[in-house]
Protein backbone atom coordinates (compact mmCIF):
# COMPACT_ATOMS: atom_id res chain seq x y z
CA UNK A 1 0.00 0.00 0.00
CA UNK A 2 1.13 3.37 -1.06
CA UNK A 3 1.80 5.74 1.77
CA UNK A 4 -0.03 9.53 1.65
CA UNK A 5 3.62 10.51 0.78
CA UNK A 6 4.71 8.41 -2.53
CA UNK A 7 1.18 9.20 -3.69
CA UNK A 8 1.36 13.16 -3.21
CA UNK A 9 5.15 12.38 -5.11
CA UNK A 10 3.54 10.73 -7.87
CA UNK A 11 1.10 13.19 -8.24
CA UNK A 12 3.73 16.06 -8.04
CA UNK A 13 5.86 14.08 -10.61
CA UNK A 14 2.84 13.86 -12.77
CA UNK A 15 1.85 17.25 -13.04
CA UNK A 16 5.00 18.23 -13.30
CA UNK A 17 5.58 15.55 -16.72
CA UNK A 18 2.30 17.27 -17.95
CA UNK A 19 3.39 20.71 -17.62
CA UNK A 20 7.15 20.30 -19.33
CA UNK A 21 5.81 17.95 -22.14
CA UNK A 22 2.49 19.14 -23.33
CA UNK A 23 -0.23 16.00 -23.94
CA UNK A 24 0.17 16.48 -27.80
CA UNK A 25 3.78 15.94 -27.61
CA UNK A 26 3.91 13.20 -25.01
CA UNK A 27 1.65 11.18 -26.59
CA UNK A 28 2.33 11.76 -30.37
CA UNK A 29 4.50 9.53 -32.96
CA UNK A 30 6.79 11.02 -34.93
CA UNK A 31 7.38 7.32 -36.53
CA UNK A 32 4.75 5.61 -38.56
CA UNK A 33 5.20 2.32 -40.64
CA UNK A 34 3.04 1.84 -44.07
CA UNK A 35 0.56 -1.52 -42.41
CA UNK A 36 1.08 -4.58 -44.11
CA UNK A 37 -2.95 -4.49 -45.17
CA UNK A 38 -5.50 -2.14 -44.68
CA UNK A 39 -5.82 1.87 -44.11
CA UNK A 40 -4.70 3.82 -41.11
CA UNK A 41 -5.05 7.62 -40.84
CA UNK A 42 -2.56 9.60 -39.37
CA UNK A 43 -3.57 13.11 -38.52
CA UNK A 44 -0.06 15.37 -38.43
CA UNK A 45 0.06 18.49 -36.36
CA UNK A 46 1.39 21.49 -37.45
CA UNK A 47 4.88 21.86 -36.07
CA UNK A 48 5.25 18.02 -36.55
CA UNK A 49 7.66 16.16 -38.92
CA UNK A 50 7.21 12.30 -39.41
CA UNK A 51 9.71 10.15 -40.31
CA UNK A 52 7.34 7.29 -42.39
CA UNK A 53 8.77 3.95 -43.52
CA UNK A 54 6.93 0.84 -45.74
CA UNK A 55 5.78 -1.70 -42.99
CA UNK A 56 8.91 -3.87 -42.64
CA UNK A 57 10.90 -0.51 -41.16
CA UNK A 58 14.24 -0.10 -41.90
CA UNK A 59 14.45 -4.09 -42.80
CA UNK A 60 14.72 -4.98 -46.30
CA UNK A 61 11.11 -7.02 -47.78
CA UNK A 62 12.38 -10.21 -49.31
CA UNK A 63 10.58 -11.33 -52.27
CA UNK A 64 8.22 -13.77 -50.63
CA UNK A 65 4.72 -13.91 -50.42
CA UNK A 66 4.70 -13.28 -46.72
CA UNK A 67 5.51 -10.23 -47.56
CA UNK A 68 2.86 -9.20 -50.12
CA UNK A 69 1.04 -6.12 -49.21
CA UNK A 70 -1.74 -4.04 -49.95
CA UNK A 71 -2.74 -0.80 -47.62
CA UNK A 72 -3.15 2.92 -47.98
CA UNK A 73 -2.35 5.47 -44.79
CA UNK A 74 -3.68 9.19 -45.29
CA UNK A 75 -1.71 12.19 -43.57
CA UNK A 76 -4.03 15.01 -42.63
CA UNK A 77 -2.83 18.47 -41.68
CA UNK A 78 -3.12 20.88 -38.91
CA UNK A 79 -6.23 23.33 -39.95
CA UNK A 80 -5.05 25.33 -42.87
CA UNK A 81 -2.32 23.64 -43.95
CA UNK A 82 -1.40 20.97 -46.64
CA UNK A 83 0.74 17.84 -46.09
CA UNK A 84 3.93 17.63 -47.99
CA UNK A 85 5.93 14.17 -48.08
CA UNK A 86 9.37 14.19 -49.18
CA UNK A 87 11.05 10.58 -49.72
CA UNK A 88 14.10 10.36 -48.94
CA UNK A 89 14.71 6.98 -51.10
CA UNK A 90 12.52 4.61 -52.06
CA UNK A 91 13.29 1.17 -53.86
CA UNK A 92 10.02 -0.96 -54.64
CA UNK A 93 10.21 -2.47 -57.85
CA UNK A 94 7.77 -5.19 -59.42
CA UNK A 95 9.32 -8.19 -60.74
CA UNK A 96 7.59 -8.30 -63.69
CA UNK A 97 4.09 -8.11 -65.59
CA UNK A 98 1.99 -9.97 -62.73
CA UNK A 99 4.45 -9.54 -59.68
CA UNK A 100 3.56 -5.91 -59.07
CA UNK A 101 5.80 -3.40 -56.65
CA UNK A 102 4.49 -0.19 -56.68
CA UNK A 103 4.12 2.62 -54.37
CA UNK A 104 1.31 5.50 -54.88
CA UNK A 105 1.23 8.72 -54.03
CA UNK A 106 -2.13 10.58 -53.90
CA UNK A 107 -3.42 14.44 -53.70
CA UNK A 108 -6.53 13.88 -50.56
CA UNK A 109 -7.88 10.89 -49.77
CA UNK A 110 -7.57 8.41 -51.91
CA UNK A 111 -10.77 6.20 -50.04
CA UNK A 112 -12.51 8.67 -48.22
CA UNK A 113 -15.24 6.31 -47.68
CA UNK A 114 -13.68 3.61 -46.59
CA UNK A 115 -15.20 1.07 -49.05
CA UNK A 116 -12.39 -0.28 -50.24
CA UNK A 117 -11.24 -3.52 -49.69
CA UNK A 118 -7.64 -4.31 -48.62
CA UNK A 119 -7.97 -8.25 -48.36
CA UNK A 120 -5.17 -10.24 -48.36
CA UNK A 121 -5.64 -12.06 -51.54
CA UNK A 122 -3.45 -10.93 -54.37
CA UNK A 123 -4.27 -11.38 -58.23
CA UNK A 124 -2.59 -9.88 -61.29
CA UNK A 125 -5.45 -7.63 -61.68
CA UNK A 126 -4.61 -6.48 -57.89
CA UNK A 127 -4.71 -2.62 -57.68
CA UNK A 128 -5.01 -0.08 -55.14
CA UNK A 129 -8.23 2.68 -54.83
CA UNK A 130 -8.16 5.10 -57.82
CA UNK A 131 -8.34 8.41 -56.35
CA UNK A 132 -6.60 11.38 -57.24
CA UNK A 133 -2.98 10.16 -58.22
CA UNK A 134 0.15 12.24 -58.16
CA UNK A 135 2.51 9.07 -58.95
CA UNK A 136 3.02 5.51 -59.01
CA UNK A 137 6.52 4.53 -58.36
CA UNK A 138 7.98 1.63 -59.10
CA UNK A 139 11.82 1.64 -58.89
CA UNK A 140 14.74 3.46 -57.32
CA UNK A 141 14.39 6.99 -56.20
CA UNK A 142 15.78 9.88 -54.30
CA UNK A 143 14.64 13.08 -53.10
CA UNK A 144 11.25 12.80 -54.54
CA UNK A 145 8.64 15.74 -52.74
CA UNK A 146 5.12 15.48 -53.13
CA UNK A 147 2.64 18.15 -52.09
CA UNK A 148 -0.94 17.66 -51.59
CA UNK A 149 -3.04 19.64 -54.05
CA UNK A 150 -6.62 19.16 -52.57
CA UNK A 151 -8.73 21.31 -50.39
CA UNK A 152 -8.49 19.63 -47.27
CA UNK A 153 -4.60 19.17 -47.31
CA UNK A 154 -4.25 15.90 -47.13
CA UNK A 155 -2.25 13.23 -49.08
CA UNK A 156 -2.31 9.34 -49.27
CA UNK A 157 0.08 6.43 -49.80
CA UNK A 158 -0.58 3.10 -51.29
CA UNK A 159 1.53 0.33 -51.27
CA UNK A 160 0.71 -2.63 -53.77
CA UNK A 161 3.47 -5.17 -53.46
CA UNK A 162 2.51 -9.04 -54.62
CA UNK A 163 5.98 -11.32 -54.29
CA UNK A 164 8.01 -8.70 -56.43
CA UNK A 165 11.53 -8.01 -56.42
CA UNK A 166 13.29 -7.93 -53.24
CA UNK A 167 13.75 -4.45 -51.85
CA UNK A 168 14.54 -1.94 -49.16
CA UNK A 169 11.50 -0.15 -48.99
CA UNK A 170 10.59 3.70 -48.44
CA UNK A 171 12.06 6.57 -45.77
CA UNK A 172 9.82 9.60 -46.19
CA UNK A 173 9.64 12.57 -43.92
CA UNK A 174 6.55 13.69 -43.89
CA UNK A 175 5.28 17.47 -42.44
CA UNK A 176 2.80 20.16 -42.95
CA UNK A 177 3.46 23.09 -44.93
CA UNK A 178 1.25 26.48 -45.58
CA UNK A 179 0.23 27.19 -48.98
CA UNK A 180 -1.07 30.35 -50.24
CA UNK A 181 -4.28 30.07 -51.63
CA UNK A 182 -5.09 29.76 -54.84
CA UNK A 183 -1.62 28.07 -55.24
CA UNK A 184 -2.63 24.66 -53.96
CA UNK A 185 -0.10 21.94 -56.31
CA UNK A 186 1.84 19.30 -56.43
CA UNK A 187 5.33 18.55 -57.08
CA UNK A 188 7.60 16.08 -58.57
CA UNK A 189 10.84 16.80 -57.45
CA UNK A 190 13.73 14.29 -57.46
CA UNK A 191 15.97 11.85 -59.15
CA UNK A 192 15.24 8.02 -60.30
Amino acid sequence: MKTVFQKSLLLQLMLLIATLFPYTTLFRSDVVLQEQWGRQVINVAADQEITFYDWKGTGSIASSSSNNSRSITVFKPAEGKSIQITFESIDVTNDGASWMGEVWVYSGDSDPEGEFEYNATLGSSSTLPEGTVLDKLDGTYSNKTYTSSSSDGSLSVGMLWRYAKACDGWVAKVKCVTCRSGHWRHTAVGTQ
